[in-house]
């Protein structure tokens, strides 16, 4: 079913330039995953993209499912749209290797790529930057108040997460401000012990999730939508 909340035009573009924000990461942890089926001589490209988890997916993953309890508690109608949590995040992402790393990366600089036209918001489709993600802000100025508002309620409650490298710390640590309904939601959908460097490469096809569900959201997809990232 094709939403408002995905992008018009070249939906297969967009993976794509997701990958590419995240590929020294992503082909870590493809060597890893053949390194642990023990296929020391075989190509990272030989591992689908759906088969290992990096920091940048999981991190959006724990930020759309703070979003989510978030706006829960203020003005779900508000709610930040997973399209525009998506394209900030990966603007923001510099190649951290750790969950932590990352959504403090993230959280500091996701600002940085909404841009002012004419007095207005924009958040340009990456693959068409005549498309504007933030377009609903203009008609409706509280979208706009809400996402900041939720940015700063997320930067202080995350910051107690700074320093750690393993997720499922991330979570436990998350437990004690965000209560554990969040986080138990967050952890189910993680491989075991997500953290580590084999659970970090640990298939979540048994889970019956392709990469991009992990990171637009069910309300996102639409049947054109790739498979994976290309």
């Amino acid at each position: 079913m094709i939403t408002d909340d995905w992008p018009r035009s070249n939906p297969r573009g967009f993976a794509s330039w997701f990958k590419s924000r995240q590929i020294e990461q992503l082909n870590e942890r493809r060597r890893a995953f053949l390194d642990a089926q023990g296929k020391v001589t075989a190509s990272v490209e030989d591992v689908p993209v759906f088969r290992v988890r990096t920091p940048l997916q999981s991190a959006i993953m724990i930020l759309k499912r703070h979003r989510d309890e978030w706006f829960a508690e203020q003005d779900p109608d508000l709610k930040v749209i997973s399209i525009i949590l998506t394209t900030l995040s990966t603007h923001a992402y510099a190649g951290e290797n750790r969950v932590s790393d990352t959504i403090a990366k993230i959280l500091r600089d996701m600002h940085l790529a909404i841009k002012e036209q004419n007095g207005v918001s924009w958040i340009a489709n990456p693959t068409d930057p005549s498309e504007n993600f933030a377009d609903r802000w203009e008609t409706y100025p509280k979208r706009r108040e809400a996402f900041f508002n939720w940015l700063e309620a997320a930067r202080q409650q995350f910051a107690a997460v700074q320093g750690f490298s393993d997720a499922n710390i991330v979570l436990n640590e998350l437990t004690r401000g965000l209560g554990n309904p969040l986080i138990e939601a967050a952890r189910s959908k993680m491989p075991t012990n997500a953290g580590s460097r084999a659970a970090s490469v640990a298939p979540v096809a048994a889970a019956g999730a392709s990469a991009p569900g992990l990171v637009f959201g069910e309300e996102e997809r639409r049947p054109t939508e790739p498979k994976g990232f290309g």
